[in-house]
């Protein structure tokens, strides 16, 4: 069974639910509990999943007016979750792609070569003179 698309397909659907309705306590309740049923998944979801949850706490905290200081807590909690878990995907991220590779060696076959002149210093002719001024 596909997890994340079944978690993108009920997050789409209460992103659709909530901005047709009036957010009141009892729906926030309905919201946060099946948001922490969600949140031991977060690290084995993608980041399109991550960014529809954090949509979702966003939404839900600016739309519910009259939220108890509990539901604040939980949200605002969800969300340190939610960005623990894109931080997480991110280090994951970079970390895979990160190859530390040796410095190439020179070789005498890929110095260049030094080309030396034939003129010594003693060698080279004068500067042309030019009249002093007078």
């Amino acid at each position: 069974m596909n997890y994340e698309a079944l978690a993108l397909a009920l997050l789409s659907m209460i992103q659709g639910l909530l901005s047709a309705l009036n957010v009141n306590n009892a729906a926030v309740n309905s919201i946060i509990a099946g948001l922490t049923q969600l949140m031991p998944l977060l690290g084995s979801l993608s980041q399109t999943v991550l960014a529809s949850v954090q949509n979702i706490i966003t939404a839900v905290k600016s739309k519910g007016t009259g939220l108890t200081a509990d539901q604040l807590d939980a949200l605002d909690a969800m969300s340190d979750e939610v960005d623990a878990a894109y931080q997480a995907i991110a280090a994951s991220y970079l970390a895979s792609k990160k190859k530390i590779t040796p410095a190439p060696t020179v070789t005498a076959a890929t110095q260049q070569p030094v080309v030396q002149s034939s003129v010594s210093v003693s060698q080279a002719s004068p500067p042309a003179s030019t009249p002093a001024a007078e």
